[in-house]
């Protein structure tokens, strides 16, 4: 812009403020400036219209300034007083604490008043809370047909099916449950026992393979954050109190051996399940009674202290060795229910975690959780890998029963194959080390407070001896193939109504548990119901099935076929076992 114009353009001004006709419009000579061609459009509006647009233009300049100096200004205002005058705590995604928070401020509050939510995609239909409301399921009335009905309906050419009300239809069923909603990312008020919150969802950008990061913030007003931390203590409150009777399960996600670009593994919660009693697990009582004692003492408060007085890392950890299906993950899932603590489940397997990523999962640990490590083993712990035939009587403590064991010492689910004949299974491919693993779970920087779970197929004595020192391994407890004192137990727990107690056992003997797989309720009060009636089906069915040779997981697989129907899975076990056994 030439100084000459400019000068010009000032004079104009002075003497248009003199003899403007509309003072309330801005000199056309600036609006010409502001606008290239308002002259023009000025004249031709005037001419032909009768109307002074420098008015309208003028207002809306107005206007425009008025509304962006306010906002400026209210925006420099806000940035002061949260800077200032508010408290403030943000939680990562990672954090055990996001979970608790966002089902608290989702159940609660947001997404109830709010007009902008989320559907949370595949809910977890274990999760009580994802059932119709008010929906209580009888586990004494099970939905089961007669073979008579079940030929009608496998007969039918009308394609009736749908419309029986016998026939459970999973899309009727699931079509009322109400869905579950979050709230969207951005800034939300709420009012809490008397003061204003806010909740902000946010969503940071990353170069993963997800593509992005959550974190939620929660702010009030006041330089104290007490308000902040009652809040949280309430969050944390109620959601345990609503999680009394369920056990959360963990896994590890993300990681680049899943091809995730370089994202680190967090720890994600994956299931929400009801807890399972420990009565439902086959095991002997004593084995159970000792490790419940000994977990209990663990995890006590005063045994923190009397651990930190002496020096001692407060570590505990236990080995669970045994055959395919005979209970090892069912015990480790039964204790976290007892005793109120989330499960954090890890595979060693193919390789899926390396040493950096399996250090920090562990360091993400919660002050209180149970660790499952599974197939320990395959992370290249076992050692000795021996030819020929191992002694079956060395696999077995307490004497009421053997695992059968092939060449290299794994327990084989097979009950009449030849060991020798089995082909040794190759060292499979890890990308843990030995001391990467034992420095994980007791180095000088370890993680303490939780309880250590390892699972293996593999006998204790063909694994690491630095594995299985005292102070990793406490405690070593062996699951057995079925004892008839466990056949019955798990007979008793499949055909029994919920209102009824356990008989007493027959006879003595080990195996004071129940079935492995769990327990799917009763029904035996249509076959005749009485307890004594099912003590006597349990007692005869035990003395049909030989000691030792049936893992807990396959003589429950077959009372599956027959709940409700005792009678029924007398009658056919003798041919299940002969047809098992050839």
């Amino acid at each position: 812009m030439e100084f000459s114009r400019l000068q010009d353009v000032v004079s104009e001004f002075t003497t248009s403020n003199d003899s403007n006709p509309n003072p309330t419009s801005f000199p056309s000579t600036v609006l010409e400036l502001l606008v290239p061609g308002y002259g023009t459009i000025a004249q031709l509006t005037s001419r032909y219209l009768g109307f002074d647009i420098g008015i309208l233009v003028s207002s809306w300049l107005l206007v425009f300034g008025l509304y962006h100096g306010s906002r400026y200004v209210y925006e420099q205002a806000y940035h002061y007083l949260t800077t200032y005058y508010t408290s403030s705590i943000e939680i990562d995604q990672y954090e055990a604490f996001y979970v608790q928070a966002m089902d608290w401020i989702s159940y609660q509050y947001l997404t109830k008043t709010t007009r902008h939510v989320t559907v949370a995609t595949n809910p977890d239909p274990s999760d009580p809370q994802n059932t119709p409301d008010g929906a209580v399921f009888s586990t004494s009335k099970l939905n089961v047909l007669p073979p008579s009905e079940i030929n009608a309906l496998v007969d039918d050419n009308n394609n009736n099916n749908n419309k029986n009300e016998d026939i459970f239809s999973y899309s009727k069923w699931a079509s009322t449950i109400p869905p579950i909603y979050n709230p969207q990312y951005g800034d939300y008020d709420f009012r809490h026992q008397g003061r204003w919150f806010r909740f902000q969802r946010k969503r940071t950008d990353t170069k993963t393979q997800k593509g992005f990061e959550e974190s939620i913030q929660i702010r009030c007003w006041g330089r104290s954050t007490e308000p902040l931390k009652d809040l949280l203590t309430l969050i944390k409150t109620s959601y345990l109190r609503n999680r009394s009777s369920t056990t959360t399960i963990f896994h590890a996600t993300g990681g680049s051996s899943h091809g995730g670009g370089g994202e680190p593994r967090h720890w994600r919660r994956q299931a929400t399940r009801a807890s399972r009693p420990l009565s439902t697990v086959s095991l002997d009582r004593q084995q159970k009674t000792k490790i419940v004692a000994d977990i209990n003492e663990y995890l006590s408060p005063a045994t923190a202290q009397w651990y930190s007085a002496r020096g001692i890392p407060h570590r505990r950890g236990y080995l669970f060795h045994g055959g395919p299906g005979t209970g090892k993950t069912s015990l480790s899932f039964a204790l976290a229910g007892l005793f109120g603590l989330d499960v954090y489940c890890l595979s060693l397997n193919k390789g899926v975690v390396t040493e950096s990523e399996l250090t920090g999962l562990f360091a993400e640990l919660p002050a209180r959780c149970f660790v499952l490590l599974e197939d320990v083993d395959s992370a290249g712990v076992a050692v000795g890998r021996r030819e020929g035939v191992c002694s079956s009587s060395s696999s077995s403590s307490s004497g009421t029963g053997t695992m059968a064991s092939i060449g290299n010492g794994m327990y084989t689910e097979s009950t009449t194959a030849n060991p020798l004949s089995a082909p040794a299974p190759t060292q499979p491919q890890t990308s843990i080390s030995l001391s990467a693993l034992l420095n994980t779970i007791d180095g000088a920087a370890s993680h303490e407070g939780h309880v250590l779970i390892m699972t293996t197929n593999t006998r204790p004595d063909l694994l690491d001896e630095a594995l299985l020192r005292p102070g990793r391994i406490d405690l070593s407890i062996e699951f057995t193939r079925a004892t008839r004192s466990q056949i019955y137990d798990i007979f008793l727990s499949m055909f029994q109504t919920q209102t009824q107690d356990p008989a007493s056992k027959p006879g003595a003997g080990g195996g004071g548990g129940r079935d492995s797989g769990g327990g799917s309720g009763g029904g035996g009060d249509k076959v005749g119901g009485e307890k004594d009636n099912i003590a006597q089906l349990a007692q005869h069915f035990s003395s049909l099935l030989p000691n030792g040779t049936f893992s807990p997981a396959q003589i429950q697989g077959f009372l599956l076929r027959f709940k409700g129907r005792p009678e029924e899975a007398l009658e056919g076990v003798v041919a299940w076992r002969d047809g098992v056994r050839k």
